[in-house]
């Protein structure tokens, strides 16, 4: 007599993780990790510590398309205002719990 071996793969049809509040679960993230402030700091003690040596430094250049004769330019500090910058958390929280569509004049209404 043979033996037959059959597997069932319930695994194949469990239901998706609902990833409908991802938006709120980083925004809650955002206002209250010790880990976002740990890393914010950790960006601009890193700034800070390079920006001397980058001064020293006229052939150091942070922008990879810089045209020619930049060494004579004076130095500029370039920044993406993004949450580390400016914090718009509050926004993105009273966004969530309005559910209204985000665009340009909802955020210069607020």
């Amino acid at each position: 007599m043979e033996k037959v071996c059959s597997v069932l793969l319930i695994g194949c049809n469990l239901p998706r993780e609902n990833t409908s509040n991802n938006s709120l679960y980083s925004t809650l993230w955002t206002q209250h990790s010790a880990e976002f402030e740990a890393l914010t700091i950790q960006i601009y003690n890193t700034a800070e510590r390079m920006l001397p040596i980058a001064l020293e430094d006229n052939q150091w250049t942070a922008s990879l398309d810089q045209g020619e004769n930049y060494e004579s330019l004076p130095p500029a500090i370039i920044m993406d205002l993004d949450e580390t910058a400016i914090d718009n958390s509050f926004y993105q929280a009273r966004y969530i719990l309005d559910e209204n569509c985000q665009s340009a004049d909802s955020i210069t209404k607020r």
